[in-house]
């Protein structure tokens, strides 16, 4: 009974900003490729839709670039990595590979995701720009498929929360790295205040703060079987025991303490990790640059502990083998 009662208060807290998926290829989203009118597509228009994903893929970091974490840092990616073997770790569709590959005049630029059309859709981006040396393979994060020594950098952006083994993927990331080679990962804590990871259902900011991960999957598979077929294509039908929250919300509810504990088990030699404070980076600080006021006041409570995970925008880091 305690828990139906829980379960109707996040139900409340959820819709007092519901959201739900809009189909758009120009803002395109992971279960693009599960829409009908991708699915009932011919093999001409469905590279036409994956161009476009990946496209808008590529803007995004043109628009928001994943510099922008490192810049208060005093950490210049462009001489970091300039003429360097790259390997973008969770690379999605591959704009963003492209994007890095151009701002940081690398040397070559591999990239790997789970899916195959993502695969394929920075593989037809990528042959029309400039060729840095592009290649984008199918794996997994903690099972690379690559030879030991093989990297001079990883980036990740927005990955690392949803992996399922964070130790095993750190310790993959160390074996493929050369020698001094860096890993640049940048996502979110659990408890950042709008990456609860529930946006097919609502917008409600902190709303993991007050309820558990198992309430708020049961008040969001409520939402999404409410609305019928309709929701079929970003209805998960994923059921992994080893999520933080399942049934596709997908992520593992990795924290600061976390990704700390983890980091010194699998043991770097230089290992940096910043917590740029909220509104300090991100999208609104590019659009209303006066929010970075309010980063300013939030700035001494990141130094203590119990508020990192709940001020920071992201989890920044730099990890040196």
């Amino acid at each position: 009974m305690l828990l139906k009662v829980k379960v109707k208060l996040a139900k409340m807290a959820m819709n007092l900003m519901p959201s739900e998926p809009t189909y758009d290829i120009t803002h395109p989203r992971s279960e693009t490729v599960n829409h009908k009118n991708f699915i009932n597509a011919s093999e001409s228009e469905k590279r036409e839709i994956l161009l476009a994903m990946a496209k808008g893929h590529y803007l995004e970091d043109q628009t928001y670039p994943f510099d922008h974490f490192f810049v208060p840092f005093h950490v210049s990616l462009k001489e970091l990595l300039f003429q360097k073997d790259i390997l973008d770790l969770g690379c999605w569709c591959g704009g963003k590979s492209v994007s890095w590959a151009e701002r940081w005049n690398v040397h070559s630029i591999t990239g790997v995701d789970v899916n195959e059309y993502f695969v394929e859709a920075a593989r037809l981006f990528s042959a029309q720009r400039r060729n840095f040396g592009y290649s984008f393979d199918v794996g997994y994060s903690e099972d690379l498929p690559y030879e030991d020594n093989t990297f001079d950098a990883i980036v990740s952006y927005d990955v690392f929360e949803h992996v399922q083994s964070l130790q095993k993927t750190l310790i993959e990331c160390k074996r493929v790295l050369k020698p001094g080679g860096i890993l640049l990962a940048v996502f979110p804590s659990y408890y950042m205040p709008t990456e609860s990871h529930l946006s097919h259902v609502t917008r409600t900011p902190c709303i993991q703060w007050f309820f558990s991960p198992h309430t708020l999957q049961l008040a969001y598979n409520e939402i999404i079987e409410s609305r019928g077929n309709a929701a079929y294509w970003y209805k998960s039908k994923e059921k992994a025991d080893w999520k933080k929250l399942t049934g596709g919300i997908g992520i593992n509810g990795t924290t600061v303490r976390d990704f700390s504990t983890v980091v010194e088990k699998v043991g770097f030699s230089r290992k940096y990790i910043f917590l740029p404070p909220l509104f300090s980076v991100g999208h609104m600080s590019l659009r209303h640059p006066s929010v970075k006021y309010i980063s300013k006041m939030l700035k001494p409570l990141i130094e203590i502990e119990f508020f990192q995970d709940h001020l920071s925008h992201r989890i920044v880091s730099m990890l040196i083998v």
